[in-house]
C-alpha cells in the first residue's frame, strides 16, 4: 500500500482520515499542521510536523489538503507544488462515476455526494456530506461546496468560491472567482467576483 498523509489536522482533517480508513488500499501514516499540539482524534495516528517539515518526507507519499478554506488551500498546494502526488479521494458511498465527469486532482468528495453528468471537479475541490450536483457544472479549482448544498443544472463557480452547508444555487447561474453562500442561502441569479451572498432569495452584504 501506498503512504499518505494528511494536510490539516482540524474537523475535517479528522473526517477525511475516516474516508481514507473507508476506502482502504492505502497506508495512512498522519498529519502534518502548524498546531503540532493539535488533538488528531486518532490513537494511531499523530502529528508528523508542520507544514515546513513535509520538506522532510518522501515524495513517494501522497498528500491530501484536507482544510475547507480555499484560499489556505491553495497558498499551501502552491507552496508545496508538484513535487508530491494528490490524488482525488471519492467516498465509495457516492454517485460521481458517470464517465462523461472530469475531477482533477487533490479532490476530496465524502458521503453521500451525487454528481450526474458532465461535471467537472477542478483540482482542489472539496464536495461534502449529501451534496447534490446537476448537469453540466463546472467548479473551479479550490472550491469549497458544505454539507447538504444542492447545485442545480448549468452552474458555474469560480475559483475559491466557498457554498455554505445547505445553500441552494439555482440553474444556469455563475458566480465569479472568491464569492462566498452563506449557510441556507438561495442564489437566484448571477453575481460577479467576490460576491458575498446571504438570504433568501440571496442578496449581496458587504
Amino acid at each position: 500500500m501506498k503512504d499518505i498523509a494528511i494536510i490539516g489536522a482540524g474537523g475535517f482533517g479528522r473526517e477525511t482520515a475516516w474516508l481514507i480508513q473507508q476506502l482502504g488500499g492505502w497506508n495512512l501514516i498522519g498529519f502534518f499542521d502548524d498546531n503540532t499540539n493539535a488533538n488528531t482524534g486518532f490513537a494511531d495516528l499523530k502529528i508528523l510536523g508542520d507544514i515546513d517539515a513535509l520538506k522532510n518526507l518522501a515524495t513517494t507519499t501522497a498528500l491530501v489538503i484536507a482544510i475547507s478554506n480555499p484560499v489556505i488551500r491553495q497558498q499551501i498546494a502552491e507552496k508545496i507544488g508538484d513535487e508530491f502526488d494528490f490524488p482525488s479521494l471519492i467516498h465509495p458511498s457516492s454517485s460521481v462515476g458517470h464517465p462523461s465527469n472530469q475531477i482533477g486532482k487533490g479532490v476530496i468528495v465524502t458521503d453521500g455526494v451525487i454528481l450526474t453528468t458532465h461535471i467537472y471537479l477542478g483540482d482542489f475541490t472539496i464536495v461534502n456530506l449529501a451534496t447534490t450536483i446537476g448537469h453540466d457544472c463546472r467548479l473551479s479549482k479550490f472550491t469549497s461546496i458544505m454539507p447538504q448544498c444542492s447545485i442545480s443544472g448549468n452552474v458555474t463557480l469560480g475559483e475559491r468560491c466557498f457554498v455554505g452547508a445547505g445553500a441552494r444555487v439555482l440553474q444556469s447561474i455563475s458566480l465569479g472567482n472568491d464569492c462566498v453562500v452563506g449557510a441556507g442561502a438561495v442564489v437566484t441569479k448571477s453575481f460577479g467576483t467576490g460576491a458575498k451572498l446571504v438570504g433568501v432569495p440571496a442578496k449581496e452584504v458587504s
